[in-house]
């Protein structure tokens, strides 16, 4: 909703139209977990870590992708794009994410992410960001919004998670 309408100008719901409609075609039978991920959630479930997501994935797709690999039993509330009044970077999803969860957005809440807008919006948010990536970031890439923990996959971010809980 926010890049659509940059991109293709009036033609942007026609353009949705087909990229979502592609999209529910094959989102299912492409979808792929990362190497570790299953394990690190287990671990973090296991401590009693609550976990919630805020995506900038249409939300009824991240809930259907989470419902098919089961992950949506260690996971409180997943917010996707549409479903808050604005998508990350904004403050919004980060609050229904944290719902029920007993605490606010704050020191104690890590913000993990991809991308300079998972970064910014954890930051933004007064939470730990926590860049997860193979490539190390590069150079002032991450100057504006700096990762507090840098790891390069479900793996380190696990051992990351068991160490500091120890």
């Amino acid at each position: 909703r926010d890049r659509f309408p940059n991109l293709f100008g009036n033609a942007w719901h026609d353009a949705a139209d087909v990229f979502y409609g592609r999209y529910q075609e094959i989102h299912m039978a492409q979808l792929t977990p990362l190497s570790g991920a299953q394990a690190m959630l287990e671990n973090i479930h296991r401590q009693g870590i609550f976990m919630s997501v805020v995506s900038n994935k249409t939300g009824s797709y991240l809930r259907q992708e989470a419902m098919h690999l089961g992950w949506d039993r260690y996971l409180k509330n997943l917010i996707g794009a549409g479903d808050a009044e604005q998508d990350k970077p904004s403050l919004d999803p980060v609050h229904m994410a944290l719902a029920d969860s007993g605490t606010g957005p704050g020191q104690t809440v890590w913000f993990v992410g991809d991308a300079d807008i998972d970064l910014e919006c954890g930051t933004n948010a007064g939470c730990v960001p926590v860049l997860i990536r193979e490539n190390e970031p590069e150079g002032d890439e991450f100057d504006d919004f700096p990762p507090q923990h840098y790891v390069k996959n479900c793996h380190q971010f696990n051992e990351l998670v068991t160490s500091l809980s120890a």
